[in-house]
This record gives structure tokens, sequence and C-alpha cells, in this order.
């Protein structure tokens, strides 16, 4: 299960699809956050640093300056966060998460698109289809122009 955390005032969304970033309520019971879940700014520190991890993926992000060195360096060594160089980091996992849901939205777009069991239908805003063996006629009136003047 997951709770939506809001980004703060001011940041996009990340990639387009909403303000917010998951927060699975494993966190209160994963040994990884043993020592984390009750440092309120170690927590805190590791939610402002999933937001902007949602918020660059799939690059790596800067460490917001809000973020204290301390509560940094005890998430590094807990192994929740990658650090990269340059003062950038990556969420431990996200990668792996984020192909999870990618994976669960292209086998949900398949099943609606590809179903047998719905009649084929096409994505919104395409065109609608023309059968190919149509029995529709089409008047097409053509102008000709011929000494300047137009005719039909």
């Amino acid at each position: 299960m997951a709770c939506a955390v809001p980004t703060p005032p001011g940041w996009p969304g990340m990639n387009g699809h909403g303000k917010f970033a998951k927060v699975y309520y494993e966190v209160l019971t994963d040994e990884r956050f043993d020592g984390i879940r009750d440092d309120m700014a170690a927590m805190g520190s590791w939610v402002t640093l999933l937001i902007a991890a949602e918020k660059a993926w799939p690059e790596p992000a800067h460490v917001p300056v809000i973020v204290p060195r301390k509560a940094l360096a005890r998430l590094v060594s807990t192994g929740l966060v990658d650090p990269v160089s340059g003062g950038m980091f990556r969420i431990h996992g996200l990668d792996a998460e984020r192909q999870r849901r990618s994976d669960h939205g292209r086998h949900a777009n398949d099943v609606r698109w590809h179903s047998r069991e719905s009649p084929p239908r096409s994505p919104p805003g395409s065109p609608p289809k023309v059968p190919e063996e149509s029995n529709l006629e089409v008047e097409v009136e053509v102008e000709v122009e011929r000494d300047g003047r137009l005719y039909a």
C-alpha cells in the first residue's frame, strides 16, 4: 500500500503524472528503516529526497539544500540513498519501482486495446478507422482554372 505525499509548492509533478510521490506503508516495518523512521530529520529527509528523485527520474537528482548533511549521511550508510558524484543521488530501488509501474501500465494498455473480449477501438485522439473494403462512394468536385476563371 502507498500513500500520496504532496510535493512542496512550486515543484512540478514527476514527468507530468501528477504532483505526488509514493511512500509505501512497508517503511513502517522494513528493517532498512530501523533507526530512520523514529528520527524525524532522517525520515523527513528521505521523503524530501524521494520527491526530488521522482521529479528527476530517470536521471539522478541533486541533493536539496534543506537536507541536513548528518541525515543524508545516515541515509547513505543504511543503503536507502545511493550517492552519485557532483552532489547528486539516487533513491535505492526507485529504478525497479518505476520499471514495475511502467510494466503495469503497459500491461493495462495491452489488455485494453488488444483484448479479444471487447470490440477494437481507436485510442483517444486518433483518426477513425475506415474499413478496408468499403462500399462508400465519394463525389469530389474539382475546380479547374482556365483563362483566369474557375470551372467546376
